[in-house]
């Protein structure tokens, strides 16, 4: 169908990691989130903070970003990882606003997740922790890979119409 991706199944592995191997993990939660901090220069305060995503394996330990992203993104699962994505990044900017410490949050978002879906997922994060849209900023990577960019602009720019900021990735 139109619109629609396949599920693909890479017949190589990036590295030594395989498609099963990202599947397991999303099933098993082995993924989590480190937070960068973003320094106003001029006030010296932080004024929000990058979700970065990274995999703890079960057996072979820490795994890089760069051993399994190129592959996930091929995938059907990278809707389902940026949706536990969003919904950690968000539950913790509402922990980090009831500490006191009222910090936006910036999320990596790779061209192959900005499907119809995702106006949905980021509006019930949004919603179950009663965070403001302004404080959830879009960073979209790669942006030269975008399959259907008039399609891909219509969802970021309903998305960003919400309050949710949108940002280029290097």
């Amino acid at each position: 169908m139109r619109g629609m991706r396949p599920l693909i199944f890479p017949e190589r592995a990036v590295g030594d990691i395989t498609y099963i191997d990202i599947r397991e993990a999303v099933l098993r939660r082995e993924f989590f989130l480190e937070y960068q901090p973003k320094v106003n220069l001029r006030t010296g305060r932080i004024e929000s903070v990058e979700a970065l995503v990274r995999w703890q394996h079960s057996s072979r330990g820490r795994i890089a970003p760069d051993a399994f992203l190129p592959l996930i993104e091929r995938t059907t699962l990278i809707g389902r990882l940026t949706d536990l994505v969003l919904s950690e990044a968000v539950a913790q900017c509402a922990a980090f606003r009831d500490q006191g410490l009222p910090v936006g949050v910036a999320v990596n978002v790779a061209p192959s997740a900005v499907t119809e879906e995702l106006g949905g997922h980021i509006d019930r994060a949004l919603r179950a922790h009663h965070i403001d849209a302004g404080r959830l900023t879009l960073e979209i990577t790669q942006t030269d890979v975008f399959g259907e960019l008039a399609k891909a602009t219509e969802i970021l720019q309903a998305i960003g119409d919400n309050g949710v900021g949108l940002a280029l990735d290097d």
